[in-house]
């Protein structure tokens, strides 16, 4: 008999519980447009006089995005719609100002209104994500004509040195209308506060004195506004340049040289090179030409070339005949403005000098035959022009018949007996 009895798998009677997890990953992610302010939204119609001046601002939008990072920096741009658009557009933190474009001429009998489309964008890669806004600009009617100046840009030129209330250049202003034909002129700009224009005259006068090294041309503008209701303005440029003065001298740097010769030194030997510089700027100002001013008695011993301030021996040195030489060195420049260093040449001693018997070449000296050993005969002197050990003498025997019989001390000269029963 056989069991038929089915068998399940041992797993099939046994639960099992078993957990899963998943994470993610999240990188950042662009969504979100920029979005103008409410404030931005609110300030149509913008309305303009036709004479609105050039560089003046018109509107400030403002658009926010939030996004984090690059995603979220909104910048601005005027969508290129309309080549004539006389607008343009500039950053300023994180809103814009739109202004009139330095061209930028608005005329009422041409056209009465504008529509700007102001496109913000955020930084997403690689599509940006906008939003535009259409700034409606109404432009109204006034006086005519605008003042028109009989030449633009002026320029002209003053001296760096000159004082306040020198005239540099006159402005002439006209205007075509009956009742707005009378102007007002006035300066503005960065550097306008250097300038002042007479109000009969039109002329430009300075009103601080210049410094052609620290600046050398300035860029103020001139407004012109007649009297009509309302107003009209036009401006202009005005370049002022500043002519280089001779006021500034040469300068050594550094203020001292020094520098060790030997004796013997070649003549035409390069010593040095002297250098100074001039702050004047134009050329014909700061070249600077280079001489001996003091010589200190050196007999015409040194010299320097006058356009690169070399310095080369040309004689002979001694230091016997002198040990150093202090000169002093000039810097001119065309304007007669100088600056001078010191140079100072100290010569080494070299051993060029033999010694000199102060006595003569022969010496003689008288003994008695009875003298002993270790009493001094005489005494024997040199002398050596040479300094410092090249100067020292020293004494010894060379050469003599009797040699062993005497002996000289090798400092002092001293000639001694060192053998008994010397002969006459």
């Amino acid at each position: 008999m056989h069991d038929h009895t089915c068998r399940q798998p041992w797993w099939s009677s046994h639960r099992f519980r078993l957990r899963f997890g998943c994470f993610f990953l999240f990188a950042p992610f662009e969504d979100n447009p920029p979005i103008f302010t409410a404030a931005t939204l609110s300030i149509n119609p913008v309305s303009l006089p036709e004479d609105y001046g050039q560089g003046r601002q018109v509107a400030i939008v403002q658009a926010s995005d939030i996004d984090s990072g690059a995603n979220g920096q909104v910048s601005y741009r005027i969508s290129a719609q309309d080549t004539t658009n006389p607008f343009s557009i500039v950053a300023s933190g994180s809103s814009a100002v739109i202004q009139m474009a330095r061209d930028g001429i608005l005329d009422f009998e041409s056209r009465v209104n504008w529509e700007v489309e102001i496109e913000a964008f955020d930084g997403g890669q690689p599509t940006p994500r906008t939003a535009t806004f259409t700034i409606e600009i109404q432009v109204t009617d006034v006086n005519e004509f605008a003042p028109q100046f009989e030449q633009t840009p002026h320029s002209c030129s003053v001296d760096e040195n000159v004082d306040a209330g020198v005239a540099c250049v006159t402005v002439i202003a006209s205007d075509s209308d009956g009742t707005g034909g009378t102007l007002t002129l006035e300066l503005y700009g960065q550097y306008s506060s250097l300038f002042a224009i007479e109000a009969d005259s039109n002329r430009i006068m300075t009103d601080a004195t210049f410094d052609r090294e620290e600046l050398g041309a300035y860029e103020i503008y001139v407004r012109a506004t007649d009297s009509g209701s309302p107003n009209r303005e036009s401006s202009a440029t005005i370049s002022i340049e500043i002519s280089d003065v001779n006021d500034q001298s040469p300068i050594f740097a550094p203020r001292e040289y020094t520098v060790e010769l030997s004796e013997y030194t070649e003549e035409g030997t390069f010593v040095k090179v002297v250098t100074a510089t001039d702050a004047d700027l134009l050329a014909a100002n700061s070249e600077i030409s280079y001489g001996i001013v003091s010589n200190d008695g050196n007999n015409g011993l040194f010299n320097t070339s006058a356009d690169t301030g070399r310095v080369h021996l040309v004689g002979e040195l001694d230091f016997e005949t002198s040990a150093e030489y202090d000169l002093t060195v000039s810097a001119t420049d065309p304007g007669g403005n100088s600056d001078t260093t010191s140079f100072l040449v100290t010569i080494a001693d070299e051993n060029d000098n033999a010694p000199i018997w102060t006595e003569g070449n022969d010496m003689s000296f008288f003994i008695s035959d009875e003298i002993q050993i270790g009493h001094s005969v005489g005494l024997v002197q040199a002398t050596d022009p040479d300094s410092g050990r090249n100067g020292t003498v020293g004494y010894r025997m060379v050469e003599e018949r009797d040699f062993r019989r005497f002996a000289v001390h090798p400092v002092t000269g001293f000639i001694s007996v060192t053998y008994p029963g010397v002969r006459r």
